[in-house]
């Protein structure tokens, strides 16, 4: 159990806004600083402080400084990763889940004296987490964080009947999910039990056998959950390197992270072509039968490592446009100073950053560069490449043309090439803006402008150049 306890007059976010000024944390923000509370229980969040997840959190926060929305509170619980997620109409129902282990809480108390001790909790409505639970001498035991008193009566190892009752006006639970503050990672190098349900166990087989380091978990979004019924040791989140390795294993296009029917369904595919479902059952809702016959895969294959197909061109690409990148940041310069590249004698360095991506990956030569006179005329083309010259066009018009990999010159004038620039798309949006794979500056590098980032749609297209 993690005995940090967060409140919210701590002036290292106490006067964030709550959802903004003049309502704080320190004030209206129990709700949130309980989420805190109750998150730092999983490992992968003992560093988040309520400044962490404030920018989510606020969203749920009433706009008159009435705290947060009864219907926050789940949501928030979900968000970062618990499972099971519930409210309770009874105490009896939430003493049965609490019961169950790896639960946490949070009650919204009221302003009644609670208890036999007639503990005042406040004025009005205030939120508090309990994170730990025990039914011993026929009373129910919390260890509860109260995140605006240090008093005794109200925080660590409390009962209900002495401390609360009657005063708990809503409550809600989830249970913990991953690996749980201050243990020890689970592995166990012996065969697994087929049995179906895909816990930490199954996964760190599933790690081991991908070659992905142990300390990532599986992410999926919370809308995903419904693919992977049978998969227990999970994680809410924006993508994890253990999914990104199934897919590409899996030889899935676009692997982003996170598991959903495509993943469960490509894993349910391989493991029919290895004799462990049966044909037909690639649903793409990966439930019992599916883990199980994963855990037979995995038994099967114990000290193998997966072999994965050969990257794509594009994947080459965009992998070169990583290394390119972190290449230039860590030598620091805005016009060529790499050596196997001569300065354009046209423009700077997004002509040398798209020449050493096509270096990378066997497209160019070493010498040569791509691009462009004032008309946007393509030097350097081979064979391996496609130009395009669309017309009076912008990136957002030609959305519906473009591809994931495509190398574009832009500019201000269509005719003249003014303001032209050059980039490489990765095959997301933001809006109607690309998000490219690009250099830019040294003045935007100060802000961040280095790989991956949102380029304006409104930019006229002069030419494309698509790899064969």
């Amino acid at each position: 159990m993690n005995k940090t306890k967060y409140m919210q007059t701590d002036s290292r976010w106490g006067g964030l806004g709550y959802p903004q000024r003049p309502w704080y944390i320190r004030n209206c923000g129990c709700g949130e600083v309980s989420i805190a509370n109750i998150i730092i229980e999983m490992e992968r969040y003992k560093t988040y402080t309520p400044a962490t997840i404030q920018p989510y959190c606020k969203q749920f926060a009433a706009p008159n400084g009435d705290g947060t929305y009864f219907s926050g509170i789940p949501k928030m619980m979900a968000h970062y990763g618990l499972t099971e997620v519930k409210e309770h109409a009874t105490m009896s129902t939430l003493w049965t889940e609490l019961a169950k282990g790896d639960r946490v809480a949070i009650y919204l108390m009221g302003s009644r004296s609670g208890g036999s001790k007639g503990v005042r909790w406040t004025s009005g409505g205030h939120f508090v987490c309990s994170v730990s639970y025990k039914f011993r001498d026929k009373k129910h035991h919390l260890y509860v964080k109260d995140s605006y008193s240090n008093s005794s009566l109200r925080n660590g190892w409390i009962t209900y009947e002495e401390n609360m009752k009657n005063d708990v006006l809503r409550v809600w639970s989830g249970k913990l999910t991953g690996q749980l503050y201050g243990t020890t990672p689970i592995y166990d190098d012996a065969k697994l039990s087929v049995d179906g349900v895909g816990g930490i166990n199954t996964v760190r087989h599933l790690q081991k056998y991908l070659g992905v380091t142990m300390t990532d978990g599986i992410t999926i979004r919370e809308n995903l959950q419904k693919y992977v019924p049978a998969l227990t040791a999970y994680e809410y989140g924006k993508g994890s390197p253990t999914v990104t390795a199934l897919q590409k294993w899996l030889g899935l296009s676009d692997p982003d992270g996170l598991w959903g029917s495509n993943t469960s369904k490509g894993l349910q595919r391989k493991l029919i072509a290895g004799g462990y479902l049966a044909k037909g059952q690639d649903d793409g809702i990966f439930g019992k039968v599916s883990v199980t016959a994963l855990q037979k895969f995995l038994n099967d294959n114990m000290g193998k490592k997966a072999v994965y197909p050969e990257k794509t061109l594009i994947q080459k690409e965009m992998d070169a446009c990583v290394d390119q990148a972190e290449w230039m940041k860590n030598y620091h310069y805005e016009w060529e100073s790499n050596p196997t590249i001569p300065k354009s004698k046209y423009k700077g360095t997004c002509v040398t950053y798209v020449a050493c991506v096509l270096q990378r990956i066997g497209i160019l030569p070493s010498g040569k560069y791509v691009w462009h006179d004032e008309k946007g005329k393509v030097y350097g083309q081979n064979s391996k490449m496609q130009v395009i010259y669309p017309g009076d066009v912008t990136l957002a018009g030609y959305r519906n043309n473009l591809r994931e990999g495509d190398i574009v010159m832009v500019g201000d004038k269509h005719d003249s090439g003014a303001g032209s620039h050059i980039l490489i798309l990765n095959g997301a949006w933001n809006g109607s803006n690309p998000i490219v794979w690009d250099n830019h500056s040294a003045e935007n590098r100060k802000k961040g402008y280095w790989g991956n980032y949102a380029y304006n749609g409104k930019r006229k297209i002069i030419a494309i150049v698509r790899l064969k």
